[in-house]
Parts: C-alpha cells; structure tokens; sequence
C-alpha cells in the first residue's frame, strides 16, 4: 500500500551519508520519490543551496517524481528561537535566501514542510508560502490536520512518526497524500 517516499538528501551543508542508498533503493522499489532538505539556522543559506543541488545533480534526483522539500522545523530549539525576535527574523532572511537560492538554480517551487506551532512564530511567512504547497506535520488521530495561515489546504500530512516499513528497521515517519492514488499520479505527472 505504499506509493511514494521523501528522502532526506541533507540537513545544512552536511549530506546525508544513505541519501544515495535510500534514493536507488526506493526506484527499485518503484516508489514514487521526493526529496527533502532539513534547513538548519546556523548554516550559511547559500551554503545549504549548493550542497543540496550538488547532491541532487549528482544523484540524477533534482527532477524527482514527486517534489523537492525544505523542512522548516526548529525540534527542541523552537520555544526558545520563536522568543528571540532577532533570532527568528535572522532564520526568516536565511530561509527566504535558501529559498531564492535553490529555486532560481533549479526553476522549481518547492514544498514547504513545517508545523503550525512553528510556522506561526515566524514573522513574514506569507511571502515564503505564496505558491508553494505544505506538507503540515501534526501528530493527531484528527481526521486532518491544523494548517498554519496563509495556507487553506495541505498536501502531504505527516500524522505519527512511528511507524513501521517492511524492509527498513527502525521507525519511519507516516504521511497522507490530500488526494487518491490516481489524484498522486496526476500530482507527479505535474511537478
């Protein structure tokens, strides 16, 4: 029952050492792919850019399936960046950098993965979200998820992060596409 994966290529300037593994793997598999990038706030936004294209290129991933993502998430340093007004402006200006960055080298939009509680501390955000499509993270039995403003809908929903693959150990995260199967084809077939 699984018809697509998202890839971790890198997290700042630091590939990930399976990236290359998993990718292959996952085209044996006949998995629709996507990739995505953990943005990190104290590396360098044209740094994080490079890396990641380099990586792509490389791989023969910067035209995935599916799509390319930035993963917008703050983990345990969250309360503490959200409270640091010059701190969270200053990850804003580096994330539209990256942003800038990877979009014009490549000529594609990418996915915005956040979660609300974070999004919503970030000042400016409209401008980053203007077109680009959310993956929302909310671990919830809900039968959706909270989408942070500006957008109204979602496209991918990570909603548990312990789940279970046959063939990979260890847990994996579990996302929904907003659609059906077919609705998934014709979503690749347009990225």
């Amino acid at each position: 029952g699984i018809l697509y994966t998202f890839i971790r290529a890198s997290e700042g300037f630091i590939e990930d050492k399976k990236f290359k593994q998993n990718w292959a793997g996952a085209g044996e598999q006949c998995l629709l792919r996507g990739v995505y990038h953990f943005f990190a706030e104290h590396s360098e936004a044209k740094d994080q850019a490079e890396v990641l294209y380099k990586l792509l290129k490389a791989t023969g991933a910067l035209e995935p399936e599916l799509a390319i993502v930035v993963d917008i998430e703050q983990k345990s340093a969250a309360v503490e960046l959200c409270g640091n007004e010059e701190r969270v402006k200053r990850f804003v200006e580096k994330l539209k950098s990256f942003i800038e960055t990877f979009e014009t080298a490549t000529q594609q939009k990418l996915i915005i993965y956040t979660n609300k509680g974070f999004w919503d501390c970030l000042p400016g955000t409209d401008e980053i979200a203007q077109g680009r499509k959310l993956w929302i993270a909310h671990y919830t039995r809900a039968e959706k998820p909270k989408v942070p403003e500006p957008w109204k809908s979602w496209t991918f929903w990570q909603f548990f992060d312990n789940g279970r693959v046959a063939g990979i150990s260890g847990a994996v995260d579990a996302d929904r596409f907003n659609g059906s199967g077919a609705d998934l084809i014709k979503f690749a077939q347009e990225n």
